[in-house]
């Protein structure tokens, strides 16, 4: 079977793939799974929901719906479910960590909701179980900021590690490392 990106007569991915979207609806059903997750937390952890911060202009894609999950304990991570125009989902979670489900949606990536689910509950589980650390630090003689984030779960460790230019290297303050509490469990009545 060929994927959505692939020449139909060779097989290797079409340049013209990586600015395409063919069919960006086969990625809706996130919305009703970012939802399940969401009545799942409220169910099982002291959690309120608020609405989501706002969001800067992100052309053409924009959010339709949102909440924030804020968790009793002050030292865990709230978790911000942003639904997208799309179809799609951002995880906003930590100070400043967000995520993308799916990450790009280009035909040459040929994700498909079956390929990015098993990531969105991963992301979710190591935020609320205490799994989720953020960092920055400063590097080299220049002091160059990256940003470095940690998401262990059941299902394995995913680091990530990007430098800091521009605009928003004035605004970081110094380096640190915060690793956030699990969310506390709902209490039975």
């Amino acid at each position: 079977m060929r994927g959505r990106g692939q020449d139909p007569d060779t097989g290797e991915i079409a340049d013209d793939a990586y600015g395409r979207v063919s069919d960006p609806q086969r990625f809706a059903p996130l919305h009703e799974l970012a939802r399940g997750h969401r009545d799942r937390l409220l169910t099982t952890y002291d959690v309120t929901t608020h609405a989501p911060p706002p969001e800067p202009d992100q052309g053409e894609v924009g959010v339709v719906d949102g909440w924030q999950l804020m968790p009793a304990d002050p030292e865990a991570s709230p978790l911000t479910f942003l639904l997208t125009n799309f179809p799609g989902l951002w995880l906003r979670f930590g100070a400043r960590t967000a995520e993308s489900f799916p990450a790009c949606g280009c035909d040459a990536c040929d994700e498909d909701v079956e390929d990015v689910a098993p990531g969105l509950a991963s992301t979710v589980e190591a935020v609320v179980t205490g799994g989720f650390s953020e960092s920055l630090e400063r590097r080299g003689l220049q002091r160059t900021p990256w940003e470095i984030t940690e998401l262990v779960s059941a299902t394995g460790r995913q680091r990530s590690e990007s430098r800091i230019d521009g605009p928003r290297r004035r605004d970081l303050g110094p380096s640190h490392h915060r690793t956030y509490a699990p969310w506390p469990r709902r209490i039975a009545s």
